[in-house]
């Protein structure tokens, strides 16, 4: 297994989740900040958030995936991420089968946008995605929006996946995705990769 983090200058937290691994998985950061990490660490500009820095991880090293990965962000006081992040890194852990869990696109996914998120500091807006809602941005980026699929577990800055499933798309559609998310520091495509990552990381086609 490899874990793949998302970091801004988290020296603290990646030191946390590499204990966490206990040396059963290697770690690799993508660093958005200028922090120095005893890891492997990929450098890049502060783009695109948690899911701009597990796109560009797979673009980067999309010749080399092999086995199971683990992309998680380093801000782990989020959307309960500790508690998470343990339970996906048990040796045992395995996503349930897709069809227990999908729920199928609808009108409400279809018209999904998302114009800024809450910080502590108040409201920030977020950088418009190309095209806007979500079911056209899905149709021009992804694929058909009627075979769209989501599930809860594939969410949250925390995605299970293997170099299978990865490689079952080909860089270019990974390249494009990229491209996306590195408009700005806060895509509102960010957030839609994220409703969008049941279909992306854990794509029935790839079973």
């Amino acid at each position: 297994m490899r874990v793949i983090i998302q970091s801004y200058n988290d020296v603290a937290a990646v030191r946390e989740i590499g204990a966490m691994c206990n040396g059963a998985a290697s770690v690799v950061v993508v660093e958005h900040g200028d922090a120095r990490h005893e890891f492997p660490t990929l450098m890049r500009p502060n783009l695109g958030r948690d899911y701009g820095a597990f796109v560009y991880y797979i673009v980067q090293a999309y010749d080399e995936l092999e086995g199971s990965y683990v992309f998680t962000s380093a801000n782990l006081d989020k959307h309960d991420r500790r508690k998470r992040l343990r339970e996906r890194l048990r040796p045992d852990y395995a996503p349930a089968p897709l069809a227990s869990r999908p729920r199928r696109s609808g009108t409400v996914d279809a018209t999904f946008e998302c114009s800024f998120y809450q910080t502590r500091r108040g409201r920030r807006s977020l950088a418009p995605a190309a095209p806007r809602p979500f079911g056209k941005w899905f149709e021009a980026h992804v694929g058909s929006m009627h075979s769209f699929y989501q599930s809860g577990e594939y969410a949250n800055g925390l995605v299970v996946t293997d170099a299978r499933k990865l490689r079952s798309r080909p860089r270019r559609f990974w390249e494009g995705l990229l491209a996306q998310l590195s408009t700005d520091n806060a895509p509102e495509a960010g957030h839609y990769v994220e409703k969008a990552s049941t279909y992306l990381f854990h794509p029935s086609r790839a079973q």
